[in-house]
């Protein structure tokens, strides 16, 4: 009975230890309330995203029973090593460029750790962990990753933004490198839905603000013609 004992205590170890999928490089979306359950979705590689493309993440939502509203927490962040080039991938409103190989690892070593939240890796995997958990997403990134010292605010940039359907940018980061590279962004629907889109050329930005000048001049010249009649 007393090797019974071990082997089923050795048994549920190995259970416990495969139950954590080892980080593979792939950009990661989180979502916190900072309470119940968080989302950490895995959106693939980097290299393999196109512009427009699309992700549903209600299932994983309503699987950690979020409820996703104006004040949710989520960002995206990734890590990656290739061929001794070491790259780091966060959503902000900026970043700064991190300057050596220290840096990148409380980095990588914090995305990690919240991929532990996954059972199996590759894209479209997703776990819910509770956002209490030191390997939670609220844990290692809402809370500036305190529990392991990744402190991705004091390192590069809390990738956390709030609100649906607007542009968050997402920067490419190389370690001992140029400043952050703003190299796309993501915009999350309030239905769960996220999509990864373009940046807007600084002439796109000027166009912009030419044709809502005009608009306002329009609607001043139609505001004014009521007035005298």
């Amino acid at each position: 009975m007393y090797q019974a004992a071990i082997l089923a205590v050795l048994g549920l170890a190995s259970v416990s230890a495969v139950q954590a999928a080892s980080y593979n490089g792939d950009l990661l979306i989180g979502l916190t309330t900072q309470s119940g359950n968080d989302v950490v979705y895995d959106l693939g590689s980097y290299s393999s995203l196109t512009y427009g493309e699309t992700w549903d993440l209600s299932s994983a939502i309503s699987a950690a029973g979020l409820s996703l509203t104006g004040s949710t927490l989520w960002g995206i962040i990734g890590a990656q090593n290739v061929s001794g080039t070491r790259y780091a991938y966060i959503t902000g409103n900026s970043a700064n460029s991190i300057p050596g190989i220290t840096a990148w690892n409380k980095i990588n070593t914090g995305v990690a750790t919240i991929y532990n939240s996954l059972s199996t890796a590759g894209a479209g995997n997703y776990g819910t962990p509770s956002s209490s958990l030191t390997y939670s997403w609220n844990q290692q990134t809402a809370q500036g990753g305190a529990a392991t010292g990744t402190a991705f605010s004091a390192v590069s940039a809390n990738p956390n933004s709030t609100g649906f359907n607007y542009f968050q940018a997402i920067y490419q980061q190389v370690a001992g490198g140029s400043p952050a590279t703003d190299v796309g962004g993501f915009s999350l629907s309030s239905a769960g839905v996220l999509t990864f889109e373009t940046v807007p050329e600084p002439g796109t930005y000027a166009m912009m603000a030419v044709g809502g000048g005009f608009l306002m001049l329009v609607g001043r010249n139609k505001f004014g013609r009521k007035q005298q009649s």
